[in-house]
């Protein structure tokens, strides 16, 4: 994938233990997170991909962190992963993260190739964007503003 430096945010260390295991297994760089707290911080050092945080997290959640990340880490893309929670169903976690911003998301329980292809897919778009920038002479971000419209895809 590329060296792709990825952000893993889940408040289970087993999920972020396994998510970091693929994830180093397909020679990405990885960091992890607790909540959306401990996530904002490493945001701020910069040098990030893309991040792919749980919905439902006790310490407000990755519905927060997706809000803040679009106000202030734009250019990071969000897979955004759950699976429920005691009062609330994976669609409807989903559901929140997708109307905050989130550009893909993925239902747990999902598998290795599930996580990479929800991973390959949403930064292909991304380079299809900058190829098309590249072409147009209008800026990436121009051109991903244009679509941020669109809703992301569900995968899984």
């Amino acid at each position: 994938m590329n060296r792709l430096s990825i952000l893993v945010v889940d408040d289970r260390q087993e999920i972020r233990n396994l998510l970091r295991l693929w994830l180093e297994s397909n020679e990405c760089k990885v960091a992890c997170a607790e909540g959306g707290n401990e996530a904002l911080k490493l945001l701020k050092k910069g040098g990030l991909d893309l991040v792919v945080t749980d919905v439902l997290m006790p310490d407000g959640g990755g519905v927060n962190l997706i809000s803040q990340m679009r106000k202030d880490f734009s250019q990071v893309r969000i897979l955004a992963i759950s699976g429920g929670g005691p009062r609330v169903t994976s669609p409807t976690a989903l559901q929140m993260a997708q109307s905050v911003g989130a550009h893909a998301l993925l239902l747990k329980p999902f598998g290795r190739e599930q996580l990479l292809n929800a991973i390959r897919h949403l930064m292909e778009a991304d380079l299809h964007l900058l190829e098309l920038a590249a072409l147009t002479s209008a800026s990436p971000r121009a051109h991903r503003e244009r679509l941020e419209h669109r809703r992301p895809s569900t995968i899984g």
